[in-house]
Order: structure tokens, then C-alpha cells, then sequence
């Protein structure tokens, strides 16, 4: 296998912000057969016509940008709220829910059919 020069695909890696991919051209002949990734690790690459790639190492992260980061998410983590409540006011009669409900139901063998 071999690898591909940095210089034709890693200034369009370098654009992508971490965990985007891209298609784009490649020297071995039209079309858009190279994909280039950016993950927490570095940028790689992968030719689908010529079967070469590369990789080469991201950034490395500061303490401080690291712990601002994991911050940021813990953050993010704890603003998400889910409103769990049902809504109101509850109809638990399925004789006046609408009839498509009903059907996929009963057809589920979520609700038995009474007559009352």
C-alpha cells in the first residue's frame, strides 16, 4: 500500500472541524475518490480508486484546553433537561381516541375490544 503526500490532501483536512469527513479530487484521475477525515487523533485520508492513505497527527490539546473542552460538555450534559411529563388531560377512554390510534393498537395487541 502506499501513502499519499500530505502537501495534496492536508490543507482541506485542516478545514474540517473534528469528526467531519469530505470528499474531494484526487491526483489519480477525476471524480471525488479521496476521502479525508478529521478525528480527535489527526487528519487521515483514503483514496477509493488508487487504494492509498494517510495519516497524520492532529494538534495536541493543552491541559487547559482540554479541561475548558470537558467543561463545556459536562455543561452541556447538565442544561439538557427532558420534560417527562404526560400530557394533559389524560383521555385513558380508547372509545373516543381517533380511529387510526385505535387500530394500530388493537392490531399491536396493546388494547383488547370491549363493547360496553
Amino acid at each position: 500500500m502506499d501513502h499519499l503526500d500530505t502537501a495534496t490532501w492536508l490543507p482541506q483536512a485542516e478545514k474540517l472541524n473534528p469528526g467531519q469527513s469530505k470528499r474531494i479530487d484526487h491526483d489519480c484521475g477525476p471524480g471525488r475518490t479521496l476521502k479525508v477525515n478529521r478525528t480527535d487523533k489527526g487528519f487521515d485520508a483514503w483514496c477509493w480508486r488508487c487504494g492509498c492513505g494517510g495519516f497524520a497527527p492532529g494538534p495536541t490539546e493543552t491541559w487547559q484546553d482540554r479541561i475548558a473542552r470537558i467543561g463545556q460538555a459536562r455543561n452541556a450534559d447538565q442544561s439538557v433537561k427532558a420534560d417527562l411529563t404526560l400530557p394533559q388531560p389524560m383521555n385513558r377512554d380508547p372509545r373516543t381516541w381517533p380511529l387510526k390510534a385505535r387500530v394500530w393498537l388493537y392490531k399491536a395487541g396493546l388494547l383488547i375490544f370491549t363493547e360496553n
